[in-house]
């Protein structure tokens, strides 16, 4: 197979549906997951609000008793920033936490 190496890249990722309530957690691939964000019509959040909605699903994991996947989430915001990517409309807020990345075995 020719061609070039393409980094395979998987999330956890965490949604949360302000109008109904529900939280769903899932893995998905990195095309899985852009395809989420554009179905959803989901704008990238890369500022303070991003923290603000990084602390809010840490405290509904927790109060849900996802502790495993908060302190997962805690873990990766402490120590790697550019794993974590936020995205947000105006009912749907989602945080993917990169979880593994075959770039960063070689």
């Amino acid at each position: 197979m020719g061609g070039e190496a393409t980094s395979f890249e998987y999330f956890l990722v965490f949604e949360f549906n302000t109008i109904s309530q529900q939280l769903r957690a899932k893995g998905c691939t990195r095309e899985e997951l852009k395809d989420i964000v554009k179905r959803r019509k989901l704008k990238r959040v890369d500022d303070e609000f991003a923290e603000v909605i990084i602390q809010f699903f840490e405290m509904l994991l927790i109060e849900r008793k996802f502790r495993d996947e908060a302190h997962l989430l805690f873990i990766m915001n402490e120590h790697k920033k550019d794993w974590i990517e936020v995205y947000s409309n105006d009912v749907r807020q989602l945080v993917a936490v990169k979880l593994f990345s075959s770039a960063d075995l070689l």
